[in-house]
């Protein structure tokens, strides 16, 4: 069984809370529904009311799996790895051009 618990405040959130919607994810946070409806100035419920939640073919029906990582962490890793290529491939056409003009020099030589 996995326990959550809000970033914000500390408290526990309920694993039906998370698959009812009450809870948010918002980038790397977990938020509860009462921070949440605080946050949101009251412009949001904090909760639907029970003829409101979600239908049961949307509720995951099997053993709670871990939380889904972020789209943002993996977009990270992602620019990281690009700007690493990056930055080998630059390095290695850089080497070749200055390999290829030393050759040629001595070519001409």
């Amino acid at each position: 069984m996995n326990v959550f618990f809000c970033d914000l405040c500390n408290e526990s959130i309920p694993q039906a809370d998370l698959e009812l919607g009450r809870a948010v994810r918002r980038n790397e946070r977990l938020i509860c529904a009462a921070c949440e409806a605080a946050m949101s100035s009251g412009t949001a419920r904090a909760a639907p009311a029970p003829a409101e939640a979600a239908p049961p073919h949307l509720v995951a029906s099997h053993a709670p799996a871990a939380a889904p990582q972020s789209s943002s962490s993996v977009s990270a890793v992602a620019l990281a790895f690009s700007s690493v290529a990056l930055v080998a491939g630059v390095g290695a056409s850089a080497y070749l051009f200055w390999r290829l003009e030393d050759e040629a020099t001595r070519l001409e030589q």
